[in-house]
């Protein structure tokens, strides 16, 4: 592992900066960026070697399932059922949908919230009614109201956490914790908000001019 990033600055694209870097540094086997803070085109560099990637590999596999099992934890205690990695509950005409979505390009997450309503869709199975399919839908970051709290909720959700990894200081339990407090403090009240058609045009209406009173 390098222990001596290399700061690298200018107008390339990201894979011209990490194929530059592992020409350089032949005993690397993968190369990862971190945004240097407070700029758009200056990055941090570091090297991993093959054994180190795969050790960084199962330690985000074994991060996830313990993420997955806080959630279920608490989604399950409230009657929603897992398929994957979305939860479902149906309740009073209208099937509640929680999806834990990973980031394709990195080891970020984002939670879905949904709400479908039963008489637009009469026919679907519970089972077959994923998030995209809602017609009322949010991330869990526009529900919480606390700042401290959306900041610290959008730094949980990014398990790529490199520098933290290097110095041999793995934040997962901290960052599972903090997804899971907002969980059970934002998206669960949401829910039992959201139990019918009204409940959930009521909840809209309460958002929308609680966004609009912030600007």
């Amino acid at each position: 592992i390098s222990d001596k990033p290399e700061k690298v600055s200018g107008a390339r694209s990201e894979e011209d900066i990490t194929e530059a870097y592992l020409k350089k540094h032949k005993n690397f086997w993968q190369a990862d960026l971190v945004e240097v803070p407070g700029s758009k085109d200056s990055f941090y560099v570091y090297g991993r070697t093959k054994e180190t990637a795969e050790k960084s590999k199962a330690r985000h596999k074994e991060a996830r399932q313990k993420l997955v099992e806080n959630i279920q934890e608490v989604l399950k205690n409230a009657g929603f059922k897992k398929q994957a990695s979305t939860w479902r509950r149906e309740t009073k005409g209208v099937v509640q949908v929680f999806n834990l979505q990973t980031s394709a390009y990195s080891y970020d997450y984002y939670i879905n919230l949904g709400v479908f309503i039963r008489e637009q869709g009469k026919d679907k199975l519970v089972e077959k009614i994923d998030e995209v399919d809602c017609q009322y839908r949010w991330r869990l970051s526009e529900l919480i109201s606390s700042r401290t709290d959306v900041k610290d909720y959008s730094t949980a959700l990014d398990f790529d956490a490199i520098p933290n990894e290097y110095t041999g200081e793995p934040p997962e339990a901290v960052q599972i914790k903090k997804i899971r407090e907002c969980v059970e403090n934002y998206a669960m009240p949401f829910f039992e908000a959201a139990q019918t058609e009204v409940g959930v045009k009521e909840f809209a209406a309460k958002l929308k001019a609680q966004k609009a009173s912030e600007k």
